[in-house]
């Protein structure tokens, strides 16, 4: 039984509709129904949608999962291949956390959100230097994000230069 494209439309705004209600099991129903008659840009909103779903349930790992499948099909999906490398960070899978942020570089060498996350994947995973630098480079670009000023501090503050920090 095929689904026409406005019944696809229809059931992705019902599971965003429970996703944005806390209603998560039937989000997950239907993002679920959805994955195999979704075409397209509707596939992406789907996965997007029922990663964002585990993620809210603290399923990081079904999440991670979901996003390395649908990688399989569309590798150079910046948008997922930047939530799965956030994922892989806060799951402690740092190797892989970096190689999905530098994937996203390779396809697009100014991508500042690969940039500030990479650095910070840098940063839990103790690589100071590196992260220091990522996160510098990207303060150059936009001095504007003052939260990473804080992270950098607090980088130095680990990293045991603490003198640095407060200048």
């Amino acid at each position: 039984l095929k689904t026409s494209p406005g019944d696809l439309e229809a059931k992705l705004m019902l599971a965003n509709a429970f996703r944005f209600t806390d209603r998560r099991e039937e989000a997950i129903t239907c993002y679920e129904n959805l994955l195999p008659d979704s075409p397209g840009g509707e596939a992406k909103q789907t996965v997007d949608g029922l990663g964002e779903v585990y993620i809210q349930k603290r399923d990081l790992n079904s999440a991670a999962a979901l996003f390395e499948k649908f990688l399989l099909k569309e590798p150079e999906n910046i948008p997922i291949r930047l939530r799965l490398g956030e994922i892989q960070g806060w799951i402690k899978n740092y190797p892989r956390a970096i190689e999905n942020f530098q994937k996203v570089l390779s396809l697009d060498p100014e991508n500042r959100d690969a940039k500030e996350k990479m650095a910070r994947v840098l940063k839990w995973n103790k690589e100071y230097k590196k992260a220091e630098a990522l996160f510098k480079e990207v303060l150059k670009q936009d001095a504007s994000k003052i939260y990473l000023y804080t992270e950098l501090a607090e980088l130095l503050i680990w990293d045991n230069r603490s003198r640095e920090a407060l200048t």
